[in-house]
Formats: C-alpha cells, structure tokens, sequence
C-alpha cells in the first residue's frame, strides 16, 4: 500500500465506482478544501488572478467609454444633419417649380412689361415727368405682382434693382 492513502472500504469503493469523472473531481476538491481547513489555511475566497481580471474589466470599460460617447454623439449629428438635408430639400423644390413657372414665356413677357417696362417693336413708351414721389406714392400693381414704387427720375437698372430688393422681402 502506498504511503499516505488510506485503504478505501467496501462501501467507499462500490461508491467511487459509480462516480463518473466529473464527481471525482468535485470529490477530490471538496477532499482538498476540507484538508486546507485541517491544515489552518484559509480558504480561497479573493485570489490574484481575480483581481487581474477585475482590473482588466475596469481598463477595457475606461477605455470603451469616450468612443461610445463619441458615437452616440456623432448619430445624433446625424439624425439633425438629415433633417436639415430634408427641409433644404423641400425648399429646392419649391424654388425649382418657381423657376419653371417663371420660365413661361407669358410669365417674361408680364415681367418685362412691369419691372422693366419693356415693350413690343411698334408700341409707344409713355413716361409721365412730375414731382420726385414721397412714400405715400402710388405704386404700380398687378394681381400677383409686388407693388413697386415708380419713380419716373431713376434709370431702367435702379427700377430692376429696387423690384428684386421689394420682391426678396
């Protein structure tokens, strides 16, 4: 018999013989534990290798926070980069059906008669000269146009000026 194993009874061994591997190893741990606690030890609750994956698991998560923050931050820019886009969308839309409705020749033909008082070869130009007008003057107005004020002393391109700048407000 070798020194240090105690012989096993008939009970103990009829037992260790239905023990699959997996309870054998429980058993010769559970062994182990209850001849530290004979011995004085105490048991293992804290080890080092614990606190290495503690402390790892504190770095990682440190580490992974900024960048997470970043990325949420950066959807969010996003989501309101995209709403933006939206809306200027609909604005270039809206400014493009203005553009093709001001593309019709009989809309140039109404402008060029009224902001820039152009007219057909043949037709006779009239252009009353008075008093400088004040702000209560009478405008010139066509339904759906802007009313600008006439002033019968400026030039052709101070009246194109003066109708875009009424015309942007």
């Amino acid at each position: 018999m070798r020194a240090g194993r105690k012989k096993l009874g008939s009970r103990d061994r009829r037992h260790a013989l239905r023990m699959n591997s997996e309870e054998r190893q429980r058993h010769a741990r559970l062994r182990a534990l209850a001849a530290r606690r004979r011995a004085g030890e105490p048991p293992l609750t804290f080890t080092a290798r614990a606190a290495v994956l503690a402390l790892t698991f504190c770095a990682v998560l440190l580490t992974l926070s900024y960048p997470v923050k970043e990325f949420f931050g950066q959807r969010g820019q996003i989501s309101d980069a995209r709403a933006q886009s939206a809306a200027l969308q609909k604005e270039i839309s809206a400014l493009t059906q203005q553009h093709t409705v001001a593309q019709t020749p009989e809309q140039v033909e109404l402008d060029a008669r009224t902001r820039l008082h152009y007219t057909f070869p043949g037709q006779k130009t009239y252009i009353v000269v008075g008093p400088v007008p004040d702000a209560t003057a009478p405008t010139v107005a066509e339904p759906g146009h802007a009313k600008v004020p006439v002033d019968p002393d400026s030039t052709w391109y101070q009246r194109l000026w003066a109708s875009d700048v009424t015309a942007s407000k």
